[in-house]
């Protein structure tokens, strides 16, 4: 996953001289495999990213969002623009806390990269044909496997927290037909 120049990022907020500012950027991959019966019907990636800055100047707040990681500075700037827009007829109070640094990352016993795409797939499909060979009634198997790894940064006037995220799950549908619900329908 890509990864943000925090330098670059605090260095643009400081020279607004703003009373408080925080930046947000996220990551996320999604892998995603859905076997019906005895074949894989989706095998698929995708990949989403984007970042949100805030900034109080003057006792007014400015906030941008955007997934065009190319024009940071752009960003930070308009939500410093949209800050100084509004009348500083009212002293907002804000009690900043004391900084934090921290890094956090969800353990993994087994690290998603490290196990090949080709046995995922062999995988959901066993667990598709183990359905199917349960019950002769049984006439469909869904079996859905999913992982989600997720970076996130947290970058404030004094405070920086990373954290690092891996969620994965498997579900399973079954269809099955009875017998007499055969006789009922003739």
């Amino acid at each position: 996953m890509n990864k943000i120049d925090i330098d670059k990022v605090r260095k643009e907020f400081e020279k607004y001289k703003a009373s408080y500012w925080d930046f947000r950027f996220q990551e996320t991959k999604v892998k995603e495999i859905i076997g019906w019966n005895n074949e894989v019907r989706r095998n698929s990636s995708n990949f989403a990213k984007g970042f949100s800055a805030r900034v109080l100047i003057d006792n007014s707040w400015g906030f941008v969002a955007s997934t065009n990681l190319d024009k940071i500075n752009k960003a930070i700037e308009k939500a410093v623009r949209l800050a100084k827009l509004r009348k500083k007829e009212e002293k907002i109070e804000f009690n900043i806390p004391a900084g934090i640094k921290d890094k956090k990352e969800t353990p993994q016993k087994v690290n998603f990269a490290d196990i090949e795409e080709k046995e995922k797939v062999r995988f959901i499909k066993e667990l598709a044909k183990t359905g199917l060979n349960f019950d002769n009634r049984i006439k469909s198997v869904i079996v859905r496997y999913s992982e989600i790894i997720e970076s996130k940064n947290f970058l404030s006037s004094n405070s920086f927290i990373e954290q690092n995220l891996a969620r994965g799950t498997i579900r399973s549908s079954i269809g099955a037909k009875s017998a007499q619900m055969k006789k009922k329908n003739s």
